[in-house]
């Protein structure tokens, strides 16, 4: 995961973490690294429905000009929390179309809607 060179955040500190992620964003988008944004934070059992996004995915998109390219799976049904074994199955993809916006809630919303559509008609 290093080799990916994540932008690295404190959850105890939410003001200045949610500054460092817009910056260190802003830099890689503009040399042209894709983000991969986990906008629940920590993962969740898919029995509990999706937990409230962090609005960082929408002013990252707003700030920079930046679609959001919404992903839903359901590998959560196989590869449960706090395990390491694997269940069999299928896991299902989705990937949405772009969404843009001019409102960083507004585009966050619009992806949650979208995410947990598809989530609760695949898990």
């Amino acid at each position: 995961m290093a080799c990916l060179k994540p932008i690295h955040l404190k959850r105890s500190q939410k003001v200045s973490s949610l500054k460092k992620i817009v910056k260190d964003s802003a830099k890689k988008l503009k040399n042209g690294t894709s983000l991969i944004i986990f906008p629940e934070g920590t993962r969740a059992r898919p029995e509990k429905g999706l937990k409230k996004f962090s609005n960082s995915c929408g002013l990252i998109s707003v700030q920079n000009k930046v679609p959001i390219i919404p992903i839903c799976h359901n590998s959560g049904l196989f590869w449960k929390n706090r395990k390491f074994t694997k269940e069999k199955g299928t896991v299902v993809l989705r990937i949405g179309a772009p969404i843009y916006g001019n409102e960083p809630k507004k585009v966050t919303k619009e992806v949650f809607e979208w995410i947990n559509l598809n989530f609760n008609e695949i898990n």
